[in-house]
């Protein structure tokens, strides 16, 4: 046995060949897996509200700002930006722009790993298990995750280049420069990377010994901690949210903090065993999890952390590891009571480089183990690397989900029953699709759950309208259920939006066409959504039958921005150029309506 562990170990030594050869199957796996996510659209989760966001947006400066959602994250609008001309070209080649981020970001985090372990082979393996793992392709295949992936790619880049400082043995702070550069990039796509500022710290103390006491160390400390303070006047100015707990949580402050080791262990329990616990989004109120469970939940906790200290002259690597874990996750963890949520799986990106990192280094350390122990160490590693090779192709199947909205929303109520944000998300899925009974008993569900004329159930009352119109042909219940849904006060649904709602009644069940185009503009008033392309196309309808062709034209072109795909759309719009007499643009826009439908886009 022993010799069989020797010859394991000395073969997972590669030589710069093989270390090569691992590194382009890995990538070539990592290129399998992410590619199937890249059929679909956009993910009606931030994905098409962020992209409306930065179309509708008329001030360069606004892009450097805030997201759609308030929160401080530019990068992500940069992106988005850019999808949003990438897009006339479709959605698979904004797809393969992810996929060069997760390909690019794989290089520093092995060469950061190179760091940590000072083996070329152990961080080719982390690297791998930290990129292939289903938490981590969800940050690629959902395109509103890639600011996530773009932070970790900077936070790699930060700890490399704070290393390098000190090569060579002498002290060079021009790379620390860089590594500021980097911190602060890092911290514009997604702020849980002001964990890394403690990181470099822990890094320095555990790793390289006496590096702490220099002056120089301290300086960059101080450097880190003027761009941190930089950062964080820069989020000020633009008014930006902390938390998104909106209607995820009703949990009070002291609540959150005591749910946290929870919080903690959820997340980490979904990298290390992902399989059926895929979900968009999940809440949590007080009293959902019993107390004994939070208590253990923070024993384990407060037990892992005590652990990683005590261990941390003998096994400084793992100690390192299983710290930067916890400092990575703390941020969104709310051990502070901030409010950070839902419960998600691409909240791991940071946490999920010391996860993988440590498992690696603690699969070393089992292969090193004392002969009485070498068998069920062995077990073990077998065990970690059958499951690791499963979760590849759970990868797979995470990356197609997140090209599927429904299924997502439908794998997600599945997984995780209790959390009905799911359910609230599915809802509108299945009324949209024509399956309105099963909607409306999804409605009645939600309604048990959250009660009556809460924010969660805004859309159940905006369902009941919708079967009202269409199905019923009952103005006044349609009317009554959309006045219903405004007094349950949703964020994501405004009176003026409704607008469009109170609009489609007027309009097809009342015959009152002109308060249907005062509700129509009153939506058209509020800030741009995907309904507002129903609106503005309804809308230049009715002008274009009136003869009002340019101000028709003027909204057909608004919804064709934001969806310009809507077969729909394109076909009114050329209609309405041909009677304009523009022949060349209206022969071009028909010619795309006709090819969408042949391809079977019918939106």
């Amino acid at each position: 046995m022993s010799g069989l562990f020797a010859s394991f170990r000395g073969r997972l030594r590669m030589k710069p060949p093989a270390s090569f050869l691992i590194t382009a199957l890995v990538l070539l796996l990592y290129v399998t897996v992410v590619s199937f996510s890249f059929d679909g659209g956009w993910f009606i989760a931030d994905d098409r509200e962020e992209l409306l966001f930065v179309r509708k947006t008329e001030s360069i400066a606004r892009i450097f700002g805030s997201d759609v959602f308030g929160l401080f994250r530019p990068v992500k609008n940069l992106l988005f930006l850019l999808f949003s001309h990438l897009s006339v070209y479709g959605i698979r080649t904004c797809r393969y722009v992810g996929l060069a981020i997760g390909l690019i970001t794989f290089l520093p985090v092995r060469q950061m790993f190179g760091r940590i372990f000072g083996s070329d082979s152990k961080a080719i393996f982390a690297a791998a298990v930290w990129i292939l793992s289903p938490t981590l392709v969800s940050s690629v295949a959902w395109l509103s995750g890639l600011n996530i992936m773009i932070m970790a790619m900077f936070v790699a880049l930060t700890l490399l280049f704070h290393d390098m400082a000190w090569d060579g043995g002498s002290f060079r702070f021009s790379r620390i420069c860089f590594a500021i550069v980097f911190l602060f990039l890092a911290l514009v796509s997604y702020e849980c990377a002001i964990a890394v500022f403690p990181s470099l710290i822990l890094f320095d103390a555990l790793l390289r010994h006496g590096r702490i006491r220099t002056r120089h160390a301290w300086a960059s400390y101080a450097c880190y901690a003027a761009t941190i303070a930089f950062y964080a006047i820069l989020r000020y100015f633009a008014s930006a949210k902390t938390s998104m707990s909106g209607s995820w949580c009703q949990a009070e402050r002291w609540q959150l903090v005591v749910s946290s080791p929870w919080f903690t262990a959820q997340h980490f329990a979904s990298w290390f065993w992902p399989f059926g616990r895929f979900t968009v989004m999940g809440n949590y109120e007080w009293g959902d999890v019993p107390v004994w469970r939070l208590v253990a939940c923070s024993v384990a906790g407060l037990s892992i952390l005590a652990g990683a200290i005590l261990i941390r002259k003998k096994l400084p690597v793992l100690c390192f590891c299983v710290l930067f874990a916890l400092v990575g996750f703390a941020p969104v963890s709310n051990c502070l009571g901030s409010g950070n949520g839902p419960y998600g799986d691409y909240y791991l990106s940071l946490a999920s480089l010391g996860l993988a990192a440590g498992s690696v280094e603690l699969m070393d350390l089992l292969l090193r183990a004392k002969p009485g122990w070498k068998v069920p160490a062995l077990f073990a590693v077998v065990l970690f690397a059958a499951t690791r090779a499963c979760a590849v192709v759970e990868s797979a199947r995470w990356a197609r989900l997140w090209a599927d909205p429904r299924s997502a929303f439908e794998t997600s109520a599945r997984n995780f029953p209790k959390f009905v944000a799911n359910k609230v998300g599915l809802v509108r899925f299945v009324c949209v699709e024509g399956r309105y009974e099963e909607a409306l008993q999804m409605g009645r569900e939600i309604e048990e759950t959250f009660g009556a004329g809460t924010s969660q159930t805004a859309n159940v009352h905006l369902v009941r309208a919708i079967h009202s119109l269409l199905v019923l042909k009952d103005p006044q219940k349609a009317l009554k259920e959309i006045d219903l849904c405004e007094n349950c006060k949703s964020p994501d649904l405004s009176p003026r939006f409704l607008d469009y709602y109170r609009g489609c009644v007027f309009e097809d069940l009342l015959e009152n066409e002109e308060e249907a185009i005062r509700l129509y503009e009153s939506c058209l008033g509020e800030a741009w959504k995907p309904e507002s392309s129903s609106c503005a196309d309804r809308l230049a309808r009715i002008k274009a039958i009136h003869g009002e062709l340019t101000d028709a034209i003027d909204l057909w072109e608004k919804a064709r921005l934001s969806e310009p795909e809507n077969v729909s759309i394109l076909w009114n719009l050329s209609v309405a150029y041909r009677e304009a007499g523009d022949e060349t643009r209206a022969n071009m826009l028909r010619a795309k309506a006709l090819e969408l439908a042949e391809r079977g886009i019918h939106k």
